[in-house]
């Protein structure tokens, strides 16, 4: 092939020249891959990324990997296309993972979509891709097309997926799962579905004429499915079915074999537990051809008549390959001159579809070749709208080229230049500082700036839609010039600041609004409930007025709370005590903060994790209030907290001490001060080391203790290597919220004390009843609920209590890690009855 040709030709140039030779083993050394595939953060690259971005400047194969939630793409042969095919690869994510689960922190819903889009971007940065998503919202786990396309407009998912092909033009498309069930996940399906039917009709400017308009028609040349022996184990046997690939193939360049890219890439998704090992040593990938609407010599990579194709394009090659030829390790500024020609030979070409993709890839290495850095850095983290914020365009020409800024702007707004324009100063920090005003509006993801509906993020079709994220702040451009050549780079504006014991990281400054409201809890138990919170003032206002926005009938006490000159930076308490009155005891509460004309009723929320960059969303503030009594037995409980839960929030509203605590560190003496023990959600998964604790939990449950455990996964987990009790667990689950809820003992005292259950408290919940249920158990053992899947299988596992000498251990699959933050008053009364449950066994 002929990228591979033109690679091992560089590499034998280096083994016959000594210096060469030197150089390219202190590359390989320190290498660790780059991403290209976001220009706007790009800034000098080392000599072997420079190039490994000259061969992809050859290639025009553009291949988009299609697929329905982040973690779901095939992260080596990804790595692969990128960086040995050298062709553009991007990731097509139905969804951002809102309905997951998180093993790192407590995250769920909108913002744990936040966070696993950023480990997608962290991924790309390691493989190279780019990424794209949907407006699908991820609804949780799905049994089916059929049900998944009753929770998404189909049509509406289709034509995003339409769009994002006609944007990006791949010649290639390759999915991961099939089109039917064994996709094994309803998304997973239907991301197949919907690749198949976009191929067919992306050409087609009557389908979806908006986005047609927009971005022109598009047809890809094949369809491929990256099938593998999930679905087939003797799929080896009949390879002349498939495109076979070697991706765990070495790259000398590099230093590294593809497959230990993946395995860097698929660790950024933390929040999902997939930290892998470091993969080397041959594995083929396999894939399947669906779809044809043409012929490809080679479905991954072009080769020189693609440029010979096009009118001038074989000039244009002889230059590129000509500064593949002259490379020089230790020299990177030596090719401007050639790749100023290329630039020049190119941009007198007729119109073609990747002419301005090559374009920018030619500007983006002249800037690497001359050790260019430009950035553009704010003073301080966050602004109030409206507010003059201070912004730095900084910039080093590290390897003497003379470049002069010829113009320079933040968004619509110009930097003042100085007169003389002189050139910038060798290896020296050049900045231009300049005032500007902050957006008029505050900082938010794009996707969530309008109300969610039917399980779709709201926002129109405009260029850039499908991307991962825009900035709430414009962007910096520069525009650079050495009298033969002018680029404008643009970057994104940071804040930047160092922490001791890491270094230098930076972030995306936050638009504040003039006022935040905040809020001690967010679920409010019992019949006369108070809200607590503070009012964060981001402007000097003339006055503030905080008003709970109430149930009709219901009373708040006082009706609202006033505030007289607040001034910036203060942080000022109130409290309102809710009554609910007549049948109505349940509700929610909005809290409205008035300034002027000006109504705000958000506060701030942070993701902040050591492997993305930290994120921030405003989210309506509002209390769930259970106006009923609900009642709990036990006054001192222990919690063990797995993955991450708030599930010790609720059970301290009910009016219960819980200690957080590490089971290891303790006797049965200490132990038997609580009435009761919970595991949080998947405690045994990532703390093997609980093991250890079996014998004094033993001791303590024979002795008349309560331990109760929430949902584990089935994965490398046997519960009777943690607990006194013999039970199997299942990957069964019912994800249908509405499932109709058999008890199947309505005596039992866990569904009447402390509090009486009735069939209206399973009412009301969200995403799922709940997940991982036990399949077996042993003779002593009983079930309590049953539920049917949506297959229909009957599942009695998702509540059983099993007596132990004269305690009981119980285990529950049900998403209570979901309902009671939710503020589901039903979840909530189960729950409080379980951690009561006192049943003697003597």
């Amino acid at each position: 092939m002929a990228h591979s040709c033109n690679l091992a030709h560089w590499l034998y140039l280096a083994h016959q020249n000594s210096a060469m030779r030197h150089a390219l083993l202190m590359v390989i050394s320190s290498i660790w891959i780059t991403s290209f595939a976001q220009p706007i953060e790009s800034n000098p690259r080392s000599s072997e990324s420079i190039l490994i971005e000259l061969h992809k400047l050859k290639n025009f194969r553009k291949i988009l990997y299609l697929a329905a939630h982040p973690d779901d793409e095939n992260t080596r042969l990804i790595a692969w296309l990128e960086n040995h095919a050298f062709a553009e690869v991007a990731y097509l994510s139905l969804t951002r993972g809102d309905g997951g689960q998180n093993l790192i922190g407590t995250e769920k819903g909108i913002d744990l979509g936040m966070l696993r889009t950023q480990e997608l971007l962290q991924a790309r940065e390691v493989d190279g891709a780019q990424q794209f998503f949907t407006r699908a919202l991820d609804f949780g786990y799905s049994p089916s097309t059929k049900e998944t396309l009753e929770h998404w407009d189909k049509q509406k998912i289709l034509g995003d997926v339409v769009a994002v092909i006609r944007k990006f033009k791949p010649d290639v498309i390759i999915t991961r799962f099939p089109s039917d069930s064994r996709g094994g996940h309803g998304h997973h399906s239907t991301s197949a579905l919907l690749a198949e039917e976009a191929f067919d009709i992306a050409a087609d400017a009557t389908q979806f004429p908006k986005s047609a308009s927009m971005f022109g028609v598009w047809q890809p040349k094949q369809l491929y499915w990256n099938h593998s022996t999930w679905w087939d184990k003797t799929i080896a046997e009949h390879r002349e079915e498939f495109v076979i690939v070697d991706i765990g193939s070495y790259n000398p360049l590099l230093g590294k074999a593809y497959s230990e890219i993946a395995s860097q890439s698929r660790s950024q998704h933390r929040s999902q537990g997939f930290g892998s090992s470091v993969q080397r040593g041959s594995r083929e990938e396999f894939l399947k051809l669906m779809k044809s609407a043409g012929e490809l010599s080679n479905p991954f990579e072009s080769d020189d008549e693609e440029w010979n194709n096009l009118i001038n394009g074989e000039a244009a090659l002889e230059l590129i390959d000509e500064v593949i030829e002259n490379f020089m390790v230790l020299e990177p500024e030596a090719s401007i001159e050639g790749l100023v020609k290329c630039h020049k030979a190119v941009s007198q070409m007729e119109a073609f579809r990747s002419k301005n993709e090559k374009l920018a890839q030619i500007e983006s290495l002249i800037l690497s070749c001359s050790g260019t850095y430009i950035e553009c850095i704010t003073n301080r983290e966050s602004y109030t709208t409206g507010e003059d914020m201070e912004v730095t365009l900084g910039m080093y020409a590290q390897a003497g080229f003379p470049w002069k800024i010829t113009k320079a702007s933040f968004g619509k707004n110009d930097f003042t230049l100085s007169q003389e324009k002189e050139p910038i100063p060798d290896n020296q920090y050049y900045t231009l500082v300049d005032t500007f005003q902050a957006p008029s509006k505050r900082s938010q993801p794009y996707w969530l700036e309008n109300n969610i509906e039917n399980d779709l993020f709201d926002y129109p079709l405009t260029p850039q839609f499908g991307i991962a994220e825009l900035n709430s702040l414009p962007t910096c451009f520069v525009t650079l010039s050495n009298g033969e050549i002018k680029i404008t780079a643009e970057r994104p504006v940071r804040y930047k600041w160092t922490d001791r014991s890491i270094g230098e990281l930076k972030r995306n400054p936050v638009i504040l609004p003039e006022v935040e409201i905040d809020c001690e809890s967010f679920v409010l138990l019992n019949d006369t409930p108070v809200i607590k919170g503070w009012v964060l003032v981001n402007s000097d206002l003339d006055s503030i007025v905080i008003q709970p926005m109430i149930p009709s009938k219901w009373r708040v006490e006082p009706s609202q709370t006033k505030w007289e000159r607040p001034k910036k930076g203060q942080k000022i308490p109130f409290q309102f005590k809710v009554m609910p009155i007549g049948k109505l005891k349940n509700g929610r509460v909005d809290l409205l903060a008035r300034t002027g004309s000006a109504v705000y009723g958000e506060r701030r929320v942070d993701i902040a994790y050591d492997h993305i960059i930290p994120q921030s969303c405003f989210e309506e503030t509002s209390v769930k209030v259970v106006g009923e009594k609900i009642e709990i037995v036990p006054k001192k409980v222990a919690y063990v907290m797995g993955s991450g839960d708030d599930v010790p929030k609720t059970i301290e509203l009910l009016g219960a001490q819980v200690d957080l605590l590490n089971i290891n560190n303790l006797s049965y003496e200490e132990l038997i001060e609580y009435q009761v023990i919970i595991y949080g959600i998947r405690a045994f998964n990532i703390h093997k080391e609980f093991m250890s604790s079996k014998a004094v939990l033993t001791q303590y449950v024979q002795n008349g203790g309560l331990v109760v455990v929430q949902y584990q996964t089935s994965r490398s987990v046997s519960l009777s290597d943690f607990l006194p009790a013999e039970i199997k667990l299942s990957r069964y689950r019912v994800t249908n919220e509405y499932a109709r809820t058999t008890i199947l003992d309505d005596k039992h005292p866990i569904f009447n004390f402390p509090n009486t259950l009735s069939d209206t408290d399973f009412d009301d919940w969200v995403q799922e009843r709940g997940l991982y249920f036990a399949e077996e158990w042993g003779p002593e053992a009983y079930p309590l609920i049953s539920w049917q899947n949506e297959k229909g299988k009957v599942l009695n596992g998702g509540l059983v209590v099993m007596p132990i000498g004269k305690g009981n251990v119980i285990y529950t699959g049900i998403s209570f890690f979901r309902q009671l933050p939710a503020g589901v008053p039903g979840a909530i009364k189960l729950f409080a009855n379980i951690l009561s449950y006192t049943g003697s066994n003597e």
